[in-house]
């Protein structure tokens, strides 16, 4: 379900609703602010579950106002007439397997669809279409950066600034920060379901990449005031990769990096002279040239 589809739900249910009841988003009192609950609401991953369970619960009908089919379907199995696919697609949000875990992280790739999902996993459409609209409801949402921060960095990106990260978060919230930031690949990658040599790319391009990546995470934190840290990696690798680029330049100090303001280490450019491409270094001179050119009121090949 979208956003728009959620809220519309969320704000024509009535205040006495099952799904609103006291137990449920944990009011104190009948005078815990409406408004309240339909803002925690909004978060809930699994709301189509919740809505339709609930309602079963108070033992009342599904308002007519709800069309979504993921809900009427739920509705009418927990109430006893058995929908297979509901099972399994609640059996896959409930696991805790490498494929199950993996669907959820996919959810989060704005690149992937529920059938590309499907097919990867080796799963139908229909389990994986209800599995995201009853229990993992993120796909139809990635549209919202406040819902999608709050699931991906409730705490925001200092987790990231945590002593062995990748040892102490779990690999679940790993794989769905990949996925979202990185694509699905990535956080199968992870996983261990593709091989980590991605011959889909030149080493050349990996290589720019993990450079250009080294430096924006580099800035991020420094930003953030981690600029005068010593035990920050993520400024020393930033520090490290611009340092190869200064090298690169040669002949062209005038050449700006974003990072050039922060003060360099000469020995870290000799760690990673050989991880500079010619590729690199050539489209540095380009733009030098192209710089220089503009300056002077004319570009290459004009007259």
């Amino acid at each position: 379900m979208t956003n728009a589809e959620i809220r519309q739900i969320l704000q024509t249910l009535p205040a006495d609703s099952p799904f609103f009841h006291r137990s449920v988003f944990g009011r104190t009192s009948a005078a815990t602010a409406f408004q309240d609950c339909l803002d925690i609401a909004y978060f809930e991953l699994n709301i189509g579950w919740k809505i339709a369970y609930l309602y079963y619960h108070a033992d009342e009908p599904l308002p007519a106002f709800i069309e979504q089919t993921s809900i009427r379907r739920c509705y009418y199995h927990v109430s006893g007439i058995s929908d297979p696919a509901i099972s399994e697609a609640r059996f896959l949000d409930e696991t805790n397997t490498t494929q199950s875990r993996l669907a959820r992280a996919m959810l989060f790739d704005r690149g992937s669809s529920y059938e590309s999902i499907a097919d990867y996993l080796k799963l139908s459409d229909e389990i994986v279409r209800l599995n995201a609209e009853l229990f993992f409801n993120v796909h139809d949402r990635l549209d919202d950066p406040i819902f999608v921060a709050h699931h991906l960095y409730p705490e925001t990106r200092a987790v990231h600034l945590m002593p062995d990260y990748v040892q102490q978060e779990s690999a679940e919230w790993i794989m769905r920060r990949l996925a979202y930031e990185h694509g699905w690949r990535a956080a199968a990658q992870f996983a261990g379901t593709e091989p980590l040599d991605d011959s889909s790319q030149s080493i050349d391009k990996q290589a720019e990449a993990l450079e250009r990546l080294s430096i924006s995470n580099g800035m991020l934190f420094a930003r953030a005031g981690c600029l005068n840290s010593k035990e920050s990696p993520a400024i020393q690798n930033a520090r490290t990769m611009v340092a190869a680029r200064r090298k690169a330049a040669g002949n062209h100090p005038e050449v700006i990096d974003p990072l050039m303001q922060l003060s360099f280490n000469p020995e870290y450019s000799k760690l990673f002279q050989k991880t500079v491409t010619e590729e690199a270094l050539t489209r540095l001179r380009s733009d030098h040239e192209i710089s220089g050119a503009e300056q002077g009121g004319e570009l290459p090949g004009n007259k």
